[in-house]
């Protein structure tokens, strides 16, 4: 199997024909995590005394041509980004780790390839994420067809 060739085709306008729809699969992606981030709060000790206000943030710079979106959602740990968010192909949100969680939420993302579309829009792209079971925030940089870091920032609340 040639994995560069199918990340070639799955990060291009091949599949999603237009970078509008590449935008969109982000956007899908804070989505799920901010309505499983909203089924989890409804028990989440963290949720006692406030209520989870969904927030999904879409900010345009035309200086530095830069797309950043942000949400509140659920977040992904180290082990989560490791074993399916930078694994061509491969969903969370498919895994019995998802699913043995009795969740009632059904997610949008189910193929593993959205995080690709990415790259349609740009040939770099930075994600931080803090999970709701942790303190730090973790770091992942990706270049196009080159190489991924991953860094962990402890977080105070």
């Amino acid at each position: 199997m040639n994995y560069k060739a199918i990340t070639n085709l799955l990060m291009g306008e091949n599949i999603y024909g237009d970078k509008k729809y590449g935008l969109r699969e982000i956007i899908q992606n804070s989505i799920d995590a901010c309505k499983t981030m909203e089924e989890t709060a409804q028990t989440h000790e963290n949720f006692i005394f406030q209520k989870y206000e969904p927030i999904i943030i879409i900010a345009l710079n035309k200086e530095k041509q830069s797309v950043t979106i942000l949400d509140n959602g659920s977040g992904m740990n180290v082990e989560i980004l490791k074993k399916y968010f930078l694994n061509v192909g491969v969903s969370y949100y498919n895994s019995d780790a998802y699913n043995l969680q009795g969740r009632e939420y059904s997610p949008i993302g189910h193929y593993g390839i959205g995080f690709l579309s990415c790259f349609m829009l740009s040939d770099k792209v930075e994600v931080r994420t803090k999970h709701i079971e942790e303190n730090k925030i973790t770091q992942t940089s990706h270049i196009k067809n080159g190489i991924c870091s991953l860094k962990n920032q402890y977080y105070r609340s």
